[in-house]
């Protein structure tokens, strides 16, 4: 059964690489938002089962936002949350990252999203990776991670 993912990122390119990647890595189906407000209104009126949420933090509707309502809808619980954004971990509020997993936007960074989605998900008994896909390392979470 393939990972469902919903990407919240506002640039549309960037969205679409990211995109792109996870397909090519992972066996998933991929929702895509443009910004906080369009993901949370997702997620309320359409309630998409998720396994994975992958969201910026600086945009139209911050990403804290975003990352509130997952964490405060029931059916969400479980759904793996990655902050991946242009921002230092330092300059992100503690209270914003909470248990979720944060990659900075950089070279390389693409493929520790998809290593890191590949391993957590795996870990925790969700659909099964695509074959081929390595753990890389360097990716940090206030959740335990590495």
């Amino acid at each position: 059964m393939p990972y469902k993912i919903l990407v919240v990122d506002d640039n549309a390119q960037l969205r679409g690489v990211l995109k792109r990647y996870l397909q090519n890595f992972l066996d998933c189906e991929i929702l895509t938002s443009p910004d906080g407000f369009a993901a949370t209104k997702t997620l309320k009126e359409e309630k998409p089962a998720l396994d994975a949420v992958v969201l910026d933090v600086m945009m139209k509707c911050h990403g804290g936002s975003v990352a509130d309502y997952l964490r405060s809808d029931p059916q969400y619980k479980d759904t793996m949350l990655v902050f991946y954004t242009g921002l230092q971990r330092h300059q992100v509020d503690k209270k914003i990252l909470g248990d979720a997993w944060f990659v900075h936007k950089s070279k390389g960074s693409l493929m520790e999203v998809v290593s890191l989605m590949s391993k957590e998900l795996k870990k925790n008994g969700k659909a099964g990776p695509a074959a081929g896909v390595e753990v890389l390392h360097g990716v940090e979470s206030d959740a335990g991670g590495m």
